[in-house]
């Protein structure tokens, strides 16, 4: 009978642990993650700023040996190769019209090799959302591995450095706490995007919800210059995508009025192509703060019952050897 009451014991024991571990793990797992991204944004801050101090050696030592009439064609971009080799890419996939555009889930690669340059990863940028309160690490390629570490460019869609002519869609998981709160974003909130060069500011402009299969709707769109953040949708379900369409905005539309931009956006209306309509949706805010509730709840119950659990255990010993000095 003895027996009997420690298995079940064991068994009660073991069931809360196993209980604990996994309602807490989703937090863990993303606060390693937050860790990893943080680093991630360092070292590549850190390395752009390496590469400059090297260019600007490099350019000083050029200028010794010019005349004071060819100074200014030593001043260089760090890694211009690969920005030469970007802005060609951007402009080879908008002729050929992303005939090989597919949905950013099914795991595709990117084309470039940043090993060239000496560069240890695709590591291309970051994401800077206030409204999301995120600083995302960007990848090149929006395959298994980048999309378990930060947000990846979608291959066939343009590379991230701006440009007419362009839409660089960055994909990204919702249940990892990278795009999960991606619904606070209403249109005029900023997303700024950080590469090797410079900073990068959008607007967002829309937002619909598409099925996979709709890569016509992440399409570049001619004359624009643009920046789309996708994403799975409803949450837990990933049957469909969830879509933000993003402007590039310049230093003098971010400081005119509210009347002067929605007057410079409706005169480039009549010139460019709308941006494309989805279908109708719900949000899932509700359900990822349900999910948050009922984890939460979970791991105070789970930690009472523990604690009540090792308090019984001890007092059990306690009595044991009461009873055997007896």
């Amino acid at each position: 009978m003895k027996m009997i009451k420690k298995i079940i014991s064991f068994v009660a024991f073991a069931g809360l642990i196993t209980g604990f571990v996994i309602l807490v793990q989703p937090y863990i797992l993303m606060w390693q993650r937050s860790v990893s991204n943080k680093e991630s944004i360092i070292s590549f801050e850190s390395a752009v700023e390496c590469a400059k101090a090297e260019q600007k050696v490099t350019t000083a030592q050029a200028e010794e040996k010019i005349t004071d009439a060819a100074k200014d064609r030593t001043e260089q971009i760090i890694f211009p190769e690969l920005y030469e080799e970007m802005k060609m890419y951007n402009e080879r996939i908008f002729e050929e019209n992303q005939t090989d555009l597919r949905d950013a889930f099914s795991y595709t690669t990117g084309k470039f090799h940043f090993e060239h340059y000496g560069l240890t990863n695709d590591m291309t940028g970051y994401l800077t959302i206030e409204k999301m309160g995120i600083r995302l690490a960007l990848y090149i390629g929006a395959n298994y591995e980048n999309l378990q570490k930060g947000a990846a460019v979608m291959y066939n869609t343009s590379a991230p450095i701006g440009g007419k002519n362009t839409n660089c869609v960055i994909a990204a998981h919702r249940s990892m706490g990278y795009f999960g709160e991606i619904e606070e974003l209403t249109p005029g909130d900023i997303v700024r995007l950080t590469n090797f060069w410079e900073e990068l500011t959008y607007r967002v402009e829309k937002i619909i919800v598409i099925d996979p299969f709709e890569t016509d709707k992440i399409r570049i769109i001619p004359q624009k210059d643009m920046l789309t953040l996708l994403t799975c949708h409803p949450y837990w379900d990933n049957s469909k995508r969830y879509i933000v369409y993003c402007e590039r905005v310049n230093h003098e539309e971010q400081t005119h009025s509210d009347d002067q931009t929605d007057s410079k956006t409706s005169k480039t209306e009549m010139t460019t192509p709308r941006l494309p309509d989805g279908e109708q949706y719900t949000t899932s805010a509700e359900m990822i703060h349900a999910e948050h509730i009922v984890r939460i709840s979970g791991i105070i119950l789970t930690v009472i019952f523990l604690i009540l659990f090792i308090i019984m255990f001890v007092r059990s010993i306690v009595t044991h050897h009461r009873n055997k000095r007896v």
